[in-house]
Protein backbone atom coordinates (compact mmCIF):
# COMPACT_ATOMS: atom_id res chain seq x y z
CA UNK A 1 0.00 0.00 0.00
CA UNK A 2 2.92 2.53 1.00
CA UNK A 3 4.64 1.70 -2.43
CA UNK A 4 1.72 2.77 -4.20
CA UNK A 5 0.83 5.73 -2.86
CA UNK A 6 4.54 6.73 -3.38
CA UNK A 7 3.80 6.24 -6.78
CA UNK A 8 0.90 8.37 -7.06
CA UNK A 9 2.84 11.45 -4.91
CA UNK A 10 5.22 11.32 -8.00
CA UNK A 11 2.46 11.42 -10.49
CA UNK A 12 1.32 14.47 -8.20
CA UNK A 13 5.00 16.24 -8.20
CA UNK A 14 5.52 16.19 -12.07
CA UNK A 15 2.24 17.36 -12.96
CA UNK A 16 2.88 20.53 -10.61
CA UNK A 17 5.71 21.11 -11.90
CA UNK A 18 4.54 20.61 -15.60
CA UNK A 19 1.23 22.24 -15.24
CA UNK A 20 2.16 25.94 -15.62
CA UNK A 21 4.34 25.24 -18.56
CA UNK A 22 1.42 23.76 -20.36
CA UNK A 23 -0.65 26.60 -20.08
CA UNK A 24 1.78 29.49 -20.47
CA UNK A 25 3.70 27.63 -23.13
CA UNK A 26 1.00 28.02 -25.02
CA UNK A 27 0.11 31.71 -25.33
CA UNK A 28 1.77 33.71 -28.00
CA UNK A 29 4.65 36.61 -26.33
CA UNK A 30 2.88 40.06 -28.17
CA UNK A 31 5.52 41.78 -30.56
CA UNK A 32 6.69 45.00 -28.95
CA UNK A 33 4.75 48.12 -29.81
CA UNK A 34 6.20 50.26 -32.58
CA UNK A 35 7.30 53.92 -31.66
CA UNK A 36 5.49 56.89 -32.09
CA UNK A 37 5.98 58.86 -35.10
CA UNK A 38 7.50 62.49 -34.83
CA UNK A 39 4.55 64.90 -35.40
CA UNK A 40 3.66 66.11 -38.49
CA UNK A 41 5.16 69.64 -37.78
CA UNK A 42 8.53 68.05 -37.13
CA UNK A 43 8.61 67.62 -41.33
CA UNK A 44 6.49 70.63 -42.34
CA UNK A 45 6.90 73.97 -40.98
CA UNK A 46 3.81 76.31 -41.14
CA UNK A 47 3.11 78.93 -44.02
CA UNK A 48 -0.44 79.38 -43.10
CA UNK A 49 0.35 82.80 -41.52
CA UNK A 50 0.76 84.23 -44.80
CA UNK A 51 -2.14 82.81 -46.23
CA UNK A 52 -0.57 79.49 -47.25
CA UNK A 53 -3.86 77.49 -46.40
CA UNK A 54 -3.04 74.14 -44.71
CA UNK A 55 0.50 73.04 -44.78
CA UNK A 56 0.34 69.55 -46.23
CA UNK A 57 -0.56 72.17 -49.46
CA UNK A 58 2.82 74.12 -48.77
CA UNK A 59 0.87 77.22 -51.08
CA UNK A 60 1.87 80.74 -50.27
CA UNK A 61 0.35 83.10 -52.80
CA UNK A 62 1.43 86.51 -52.15
CA UNK A 63 -1.78 88.49 -51.58
CA UNK A 64 -2.57 91.13 -48.99
CA UNK A 65 -5.85 91.14 -48.04
CA UNK A 66 -7.31 94.25 -49.91
CA UNK A 67 -4.80 93.25 -52.73
CA UNK A 68 -2.95 96.85 -52.41
CA UNK A 69 0.47 96.04 -51.65
CA UNK A 70 1.41 99.83 -52.23
CA UNK A 71 0.58 100.40 -48.40
CA UNK A 72 1.52 96.57 -47.10
CA UNK A 73 5.48 96.84 -48.41
CA UNK A 74 6.37 95.53 -44.75
CA UNK A 75 4.35 92.27 -44.77
CA UNK A 76 4.68 92.07 -48.93
CA UNK A 77 8.43 91.95 -48.33
CA UNK A 78 8.39 89.50 -45.44
CA UNK A 79 5.95 87.19 -47.54
CA UNK A 80 8.15 87.41 -50.63
CA UNK A 81 11.11 86.13 -48.78
CA UNK A 82 8.94 82.64 -47.38
CA UNK A 83 7.27 82.44 -50.87
CA UNK A 84 10.69 81.58 -52.14
CA UNK A 85 11.45 78.96 -50.15
CA UNK A 86 8.11 77.64 -49.90
CA UNK A 87 7.88 77.32 -53.69
CA UNK A 88 11.89 75.43 -53.77
CA UNK A 89 9.83 72.69 -50.97
CA UNK A 90 6.67 72.30 -52.77
CA UNK A 91 8.72 71.06 -55.62
CA UNK A 92 10.79 68.90 -54.17
CA UNK A 93 9.37 67.62 -50.77
CA UNK A 94 5.32 66.94 -52.31
CA UNK A 95 6.14 63.32 -52.60
CA UNK A 96 7.95 63.19 -49.05
CA UNK A 97 5.72 65.24 -47.25
CA UNK A 98 3.02 62.69 -49.40
CA UNK A 99 4.33 60.09 -47.61
CA UNK A 100 4.75 61.05 -44.24
CA UNK A 101 1.21 62.38 -43.71
CA UNK A 102 -0.15 58.63 -45.20
CA UNK A 103 1.85 57.03 -42.34
CA UNK A 104 0.01 58.48 -39.50
CA UNK A 105 -2.61 56.16 -41.29
CA UNK A 106 -1.05 53.21 -40.66
CA UNK A 107 0.33 50.92 -37.76
CA UNK A 108 4.05 49.45 -37.65
CA UNK A 109 4.75 45.42 -37.76
CA UNK A 110 7.22 44.28 -35.81
CA UNK A 111 9.99 42.90 -37.95
CA UNK A 112 12.26 41.54 -34.97
CA UNK A 113 15.76 42.58 -33.83
CA UNK A 114 14.10 46.09 -32.77
CA UNK A 115 12.83 47.28 -35.95
CA UNK A 116 9.00 47.84 -37.48
CA UNK A 117 8.31 48.75 -40.83
CA UNK A 118 4.71 50.86 -42.34
CA UNK A 119 4.04 49.09 -45.74
CA UNK A 120 1.37 50.96 -47.57
CA UNK A 121 0.69 52.96 -50.78
CA UNK A 122 -0.23 56.68 -50.93
CA UNK A 123 -1.15 59.44 -54.03
CA UNK A 124 -4.26 57.35 -55.14
CA UNK A 125 -1.81 54.10 -55.46
CA UNK A 126 0.79 55.34 -57.48
CA UNK A 127 3.68 55.06 -55.03
CA UNK A 128 4.52 52.75 -52.47
CA UNK A 129 6.17 53.28 -49.43
CA UNK A 130 8.15 51.39 -46.65
CA UNK A 131 8.87 53.54 -43.11
CA UNK A 132 11.26 51.77 -41.27
CA UNK A 133 12.25 52.74 -37.50
CA UNK A 134 14.83 50.78 -35.78
CA UNK A 135 15.43 51.55 -31.90
CA UNK A 136 18.35 51.74 -30.40
CA UNK A 137 19.16 53.00 -26.68
CA UNK A 138 18.84 56.52 -26.72
CA UNK A 139 16.68 57.27 -30.43
CA UNK A 140 14.38 55.75 -32.97
CA UNK A 141 16.37 55.92 -36.43
CA UNK A 142 13.55 56.51 -39.33
CA UNK A 143 14.54 55.87 -43.20
CA UNK A 144 11.36 56.32 -45.79
CA UNK A 145 11.65 54.03 -48.92
CA UNK A 146 9.62 55.21 -52.06
CA UNK A 147 8.70 53.21 -54.57
CA UNK A 148 7.19 53.85 -58.08
CA UNK A 149 6.34 50.89 -60.44
CA UNK A 150 8.18 50.84 -63.34
CA UNK A 151 9.92 53.69 -62.73
CA UNK A 152 12.42 53.19 -59.37
CA UNK A 153 12.44 51.13 -56.56
CA UNK A 154 12.99 51.20 -52.69
CA UNK A 155 14.63 54.72 -53.22
CA UNK A 156 15.85 55.94 -49.90
CA UNK A 157 14.01 59.39 -49.96
CA UNK A 158 14.89 60.71 -46.31
CA UNK A 159 15.59 59.30 -43.09
CA UNK A 160 15.94 60.93 -40.04
CA UNK A 161 16.42 60.34 -36.05
CA UNK A 162 14.41 61.48 -33.17
CA UNK A 163 15.39 61.21 -29.32
CA UNK A 164 12.97 58.53 -26.95
CA UNK A 165 11.01 61.47 -25.98
CA UNK A 166 10.03 62.79 -29.23
CA UNK A 167 11.74 66.15 -28.04
CA UNK A 168 14.33 65.98 -30.72
CA UNK A 169 15.02 64.87 -33.90
CA UNK A 170 16.63 65.49 -37.57
CA UNK A 171 15.28 65.03 -41.02
CA UNK A 172 17.74 64.04 -43.88
CA UNK A 173 16.64 64.47 -47.54
CA UNK A 174 17.61 63.60 -50.33
CA UNK A 175 16.59 65.39 -54.33
CA UNK A 176 14.84 62.52 -56.18
CA UNK A 177 15.26 59.37 -57.64
CA UNK A 178 17.09 60.91 -60.40
CA UNK A 179 19.18 63.05 -58.60
CA UNK A 180 19.60 61.40 -55.31
CA UNK A 181 21.96 63.79 -53.65
CA UNK A 182 21.85 65.06 -49.97
CA UNK A 183 20.10 68.19 -50.21
CA UNK A 184 17.96 69.27 -47.11
CA UNK A 185 18.72 68.96 -43.63
CA UNK A 186 15.49 69.57 -41.27
CA UNK A 187 16.47 70.03 -37.72
CA UNK A 188 13.23 70.30 -34.85
CA UNK A 189 12.57 70.56 -31.35
CA UNK A 190 9.60 70.82 -29.45
CA UNK A 191 7.81 69.93 -26.07
CA UNK A 192 7.16 66.55 -25.45
CA UNK A 193 2.90 67.21 -24.70
CA UNK A 194 2.95 69.77 -27.67
CA UNK A 195 2.12 68.43 -31.52
CA UNK A 196 3.44 71.67 -32.65
CA UNK A 197 7.94 72.30 -33.05
CA UNK A 198 10.53 74.43 -33.95
CA UNK A 199 11.33 73.73 -37.07
CA UNK A 200 14.92 74.55 -39.35
CA UNK A 201 15.36 73.83 -43.10
CA UNK A 202 18.88 74.20 -44.61
CA UNK A 203 20.22 74.19 -47.89
CA UNK A 204 23.11 71.24 -47.58
CA UNK A 205 23.79 70.49 -51.21
CA UNK A 206 26.72 70.18 -52.15
CA UNK A 207 28.32 72.76 -54.25
CA UNK A 208 25.25 74.38 -54.80
CA UNK A 209 25.55 78.38 -54.60
CA UNK A 210 23.28 78.65 -51.32
CA UNK A 211 24.54 76.13 -49.55
CA UNK A 212 23.89 76.79 -46.01
CA UNK A 213 21.06 79.12 -46.47
CA UNK A 214 18.38 78.14 -44.51
CA UNK A 215 14.62 79.33 -42.89
CA UNK A 216 14.18 78.70 -39.56
CA UNK A 217 10.07 78.79 -37.96
CA UNK A 218 9.57 78.84 -34.06
CA UNK A 219 7.64 80.46 -31.60
CA UNK A 220 8.52 82.11 -28.20
CA UNK A 221 7.09 83.36 -24.91
CA UNK A 222 6.52 87.17 -25.86
CA UNK A 223 3.27 88.65 -25.90
CA UNK A 224 3.73 90.80 -28.64
CA UNK A 225 5.23 88.84 -31.09
CA UNK A 226 4.89 85.74 -30.70
CA UNK A 227 6.10 83.61 -33.97
CA UNK A 228 9.28 84.37 -36.37
CA UNK A 229 11.37 83.41 -38.93
CA UNK A 230 14.73 83.30 -39.82
CA UNK A 231 15.51 83.50 -43.07
CA UNK A 232 19.24 83.26 -43.92
CA UNK A 233 20.89 83.96 -47.43
CA UNK A 234 24.39 82.24 -47.82
CA UNK A 235 25.21 83.98 -51.38
CA UNK A 236 24.88 87.44 -49.99
CA UNK A 237 24.97 86.66 -46.06
CA UNK A 238 22.24 88.34 -45.62
CA UNK A 239 19.90 87.57 -42.69
CA UNK A 240 16.31 88.37 -42.75
CA UNK A 241 14.23 88.60 -39.37
CA UNK A 242 10.57 88.58 -39.55
CA UNK A 243 8.44 88.37 -36.02
CA UNK A 244 4.66 88.31 -35.95
CA UNK A 245 1.35 87.83 -33.58
CA UNK A 246 -0.40 84.27 -34.25
CA UNK A 247 -3.54 85.61 -33.18
CA UNK A 248 -3.66 89.28 -34.23
CA UNK A 249 -0.99 88.77 -37.74
CA UNK A 250 0.71 92.37 -36.58
CA UNK A 251 4.53 91.49 -37.31
CA UNK A 252 7.51 93.13 -38.15
CA UNK A 253 10.32 92.33 -40.63
CA UNK A 254 14.57 93.31 -40.54
CA UNK A 255 16.44 93.15 -43.60
CA UNK A 256 19.32 95.60 -43.47
CA UNK A 257 20.02 94.65 -47.54
CA UNK A 258 16.76 96.03 -48.40
CA UNK A 259 15.84 98.50 -46.31
CA UNK A 260 18.89 100.26 -46.17
CA UNK A 261 19.23 99.90 -42.08
CA UNK A 262 18.74 97.61 -38.80
CA UNK A 263 15.71 98.75 -38.04
CA UNK A 264 12.48 97.16 -37.68
CA UNK A 265 9.48 97.49 -40.30
CA UNK A 266 6.10 97.12 -39.00
CA UNK A 267 2.74 96.12 -40.39
CA UNK A 268 -1.09 96.53 -38.54
CA UNK A 269 -3.53 93.15 -38.24
CA UNK A 270 -4.41 94.51 -41.77
CA UNK A 271 -1.38 93.58 -43.21
CA UNK A 272 -0.88 97.50 -44.01
CA UNK A 273 2.51 99.43 -43.23
CA UNK A 274 2.43 101.17 -40.00
CA UNK A 275 5.03 102.65 -37.72
CA UNK A 276 6.53 100.34 -35.06
CA UNK A 277 6.20 101.16 -31.19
Amino acid sequence: MEKKNNVWIKYITVFIFIFPFVFTGCEKDEDPKAPDLPPEATFIMDFTDFGGGQPKHMVLPLDAKDNDLQTALNWGWAASNVLVWNTVLFVHLAIPVASFYEAFNHEGVYQGNNEWIWAYNFSGGTYKAELHATLTTTQVEWEMYITREDVYTDFLWYSGTSNLTLTEGQWLLNGNPDDPFLYLQIDWTRSANDDSADIKYTNVLTGNDYYGSYISYGRTEETTFDVFYDIYNSLTQNLINIEWNKTTKEGRIKDSVHFGNDLWHCWDNSLQDTTCQ
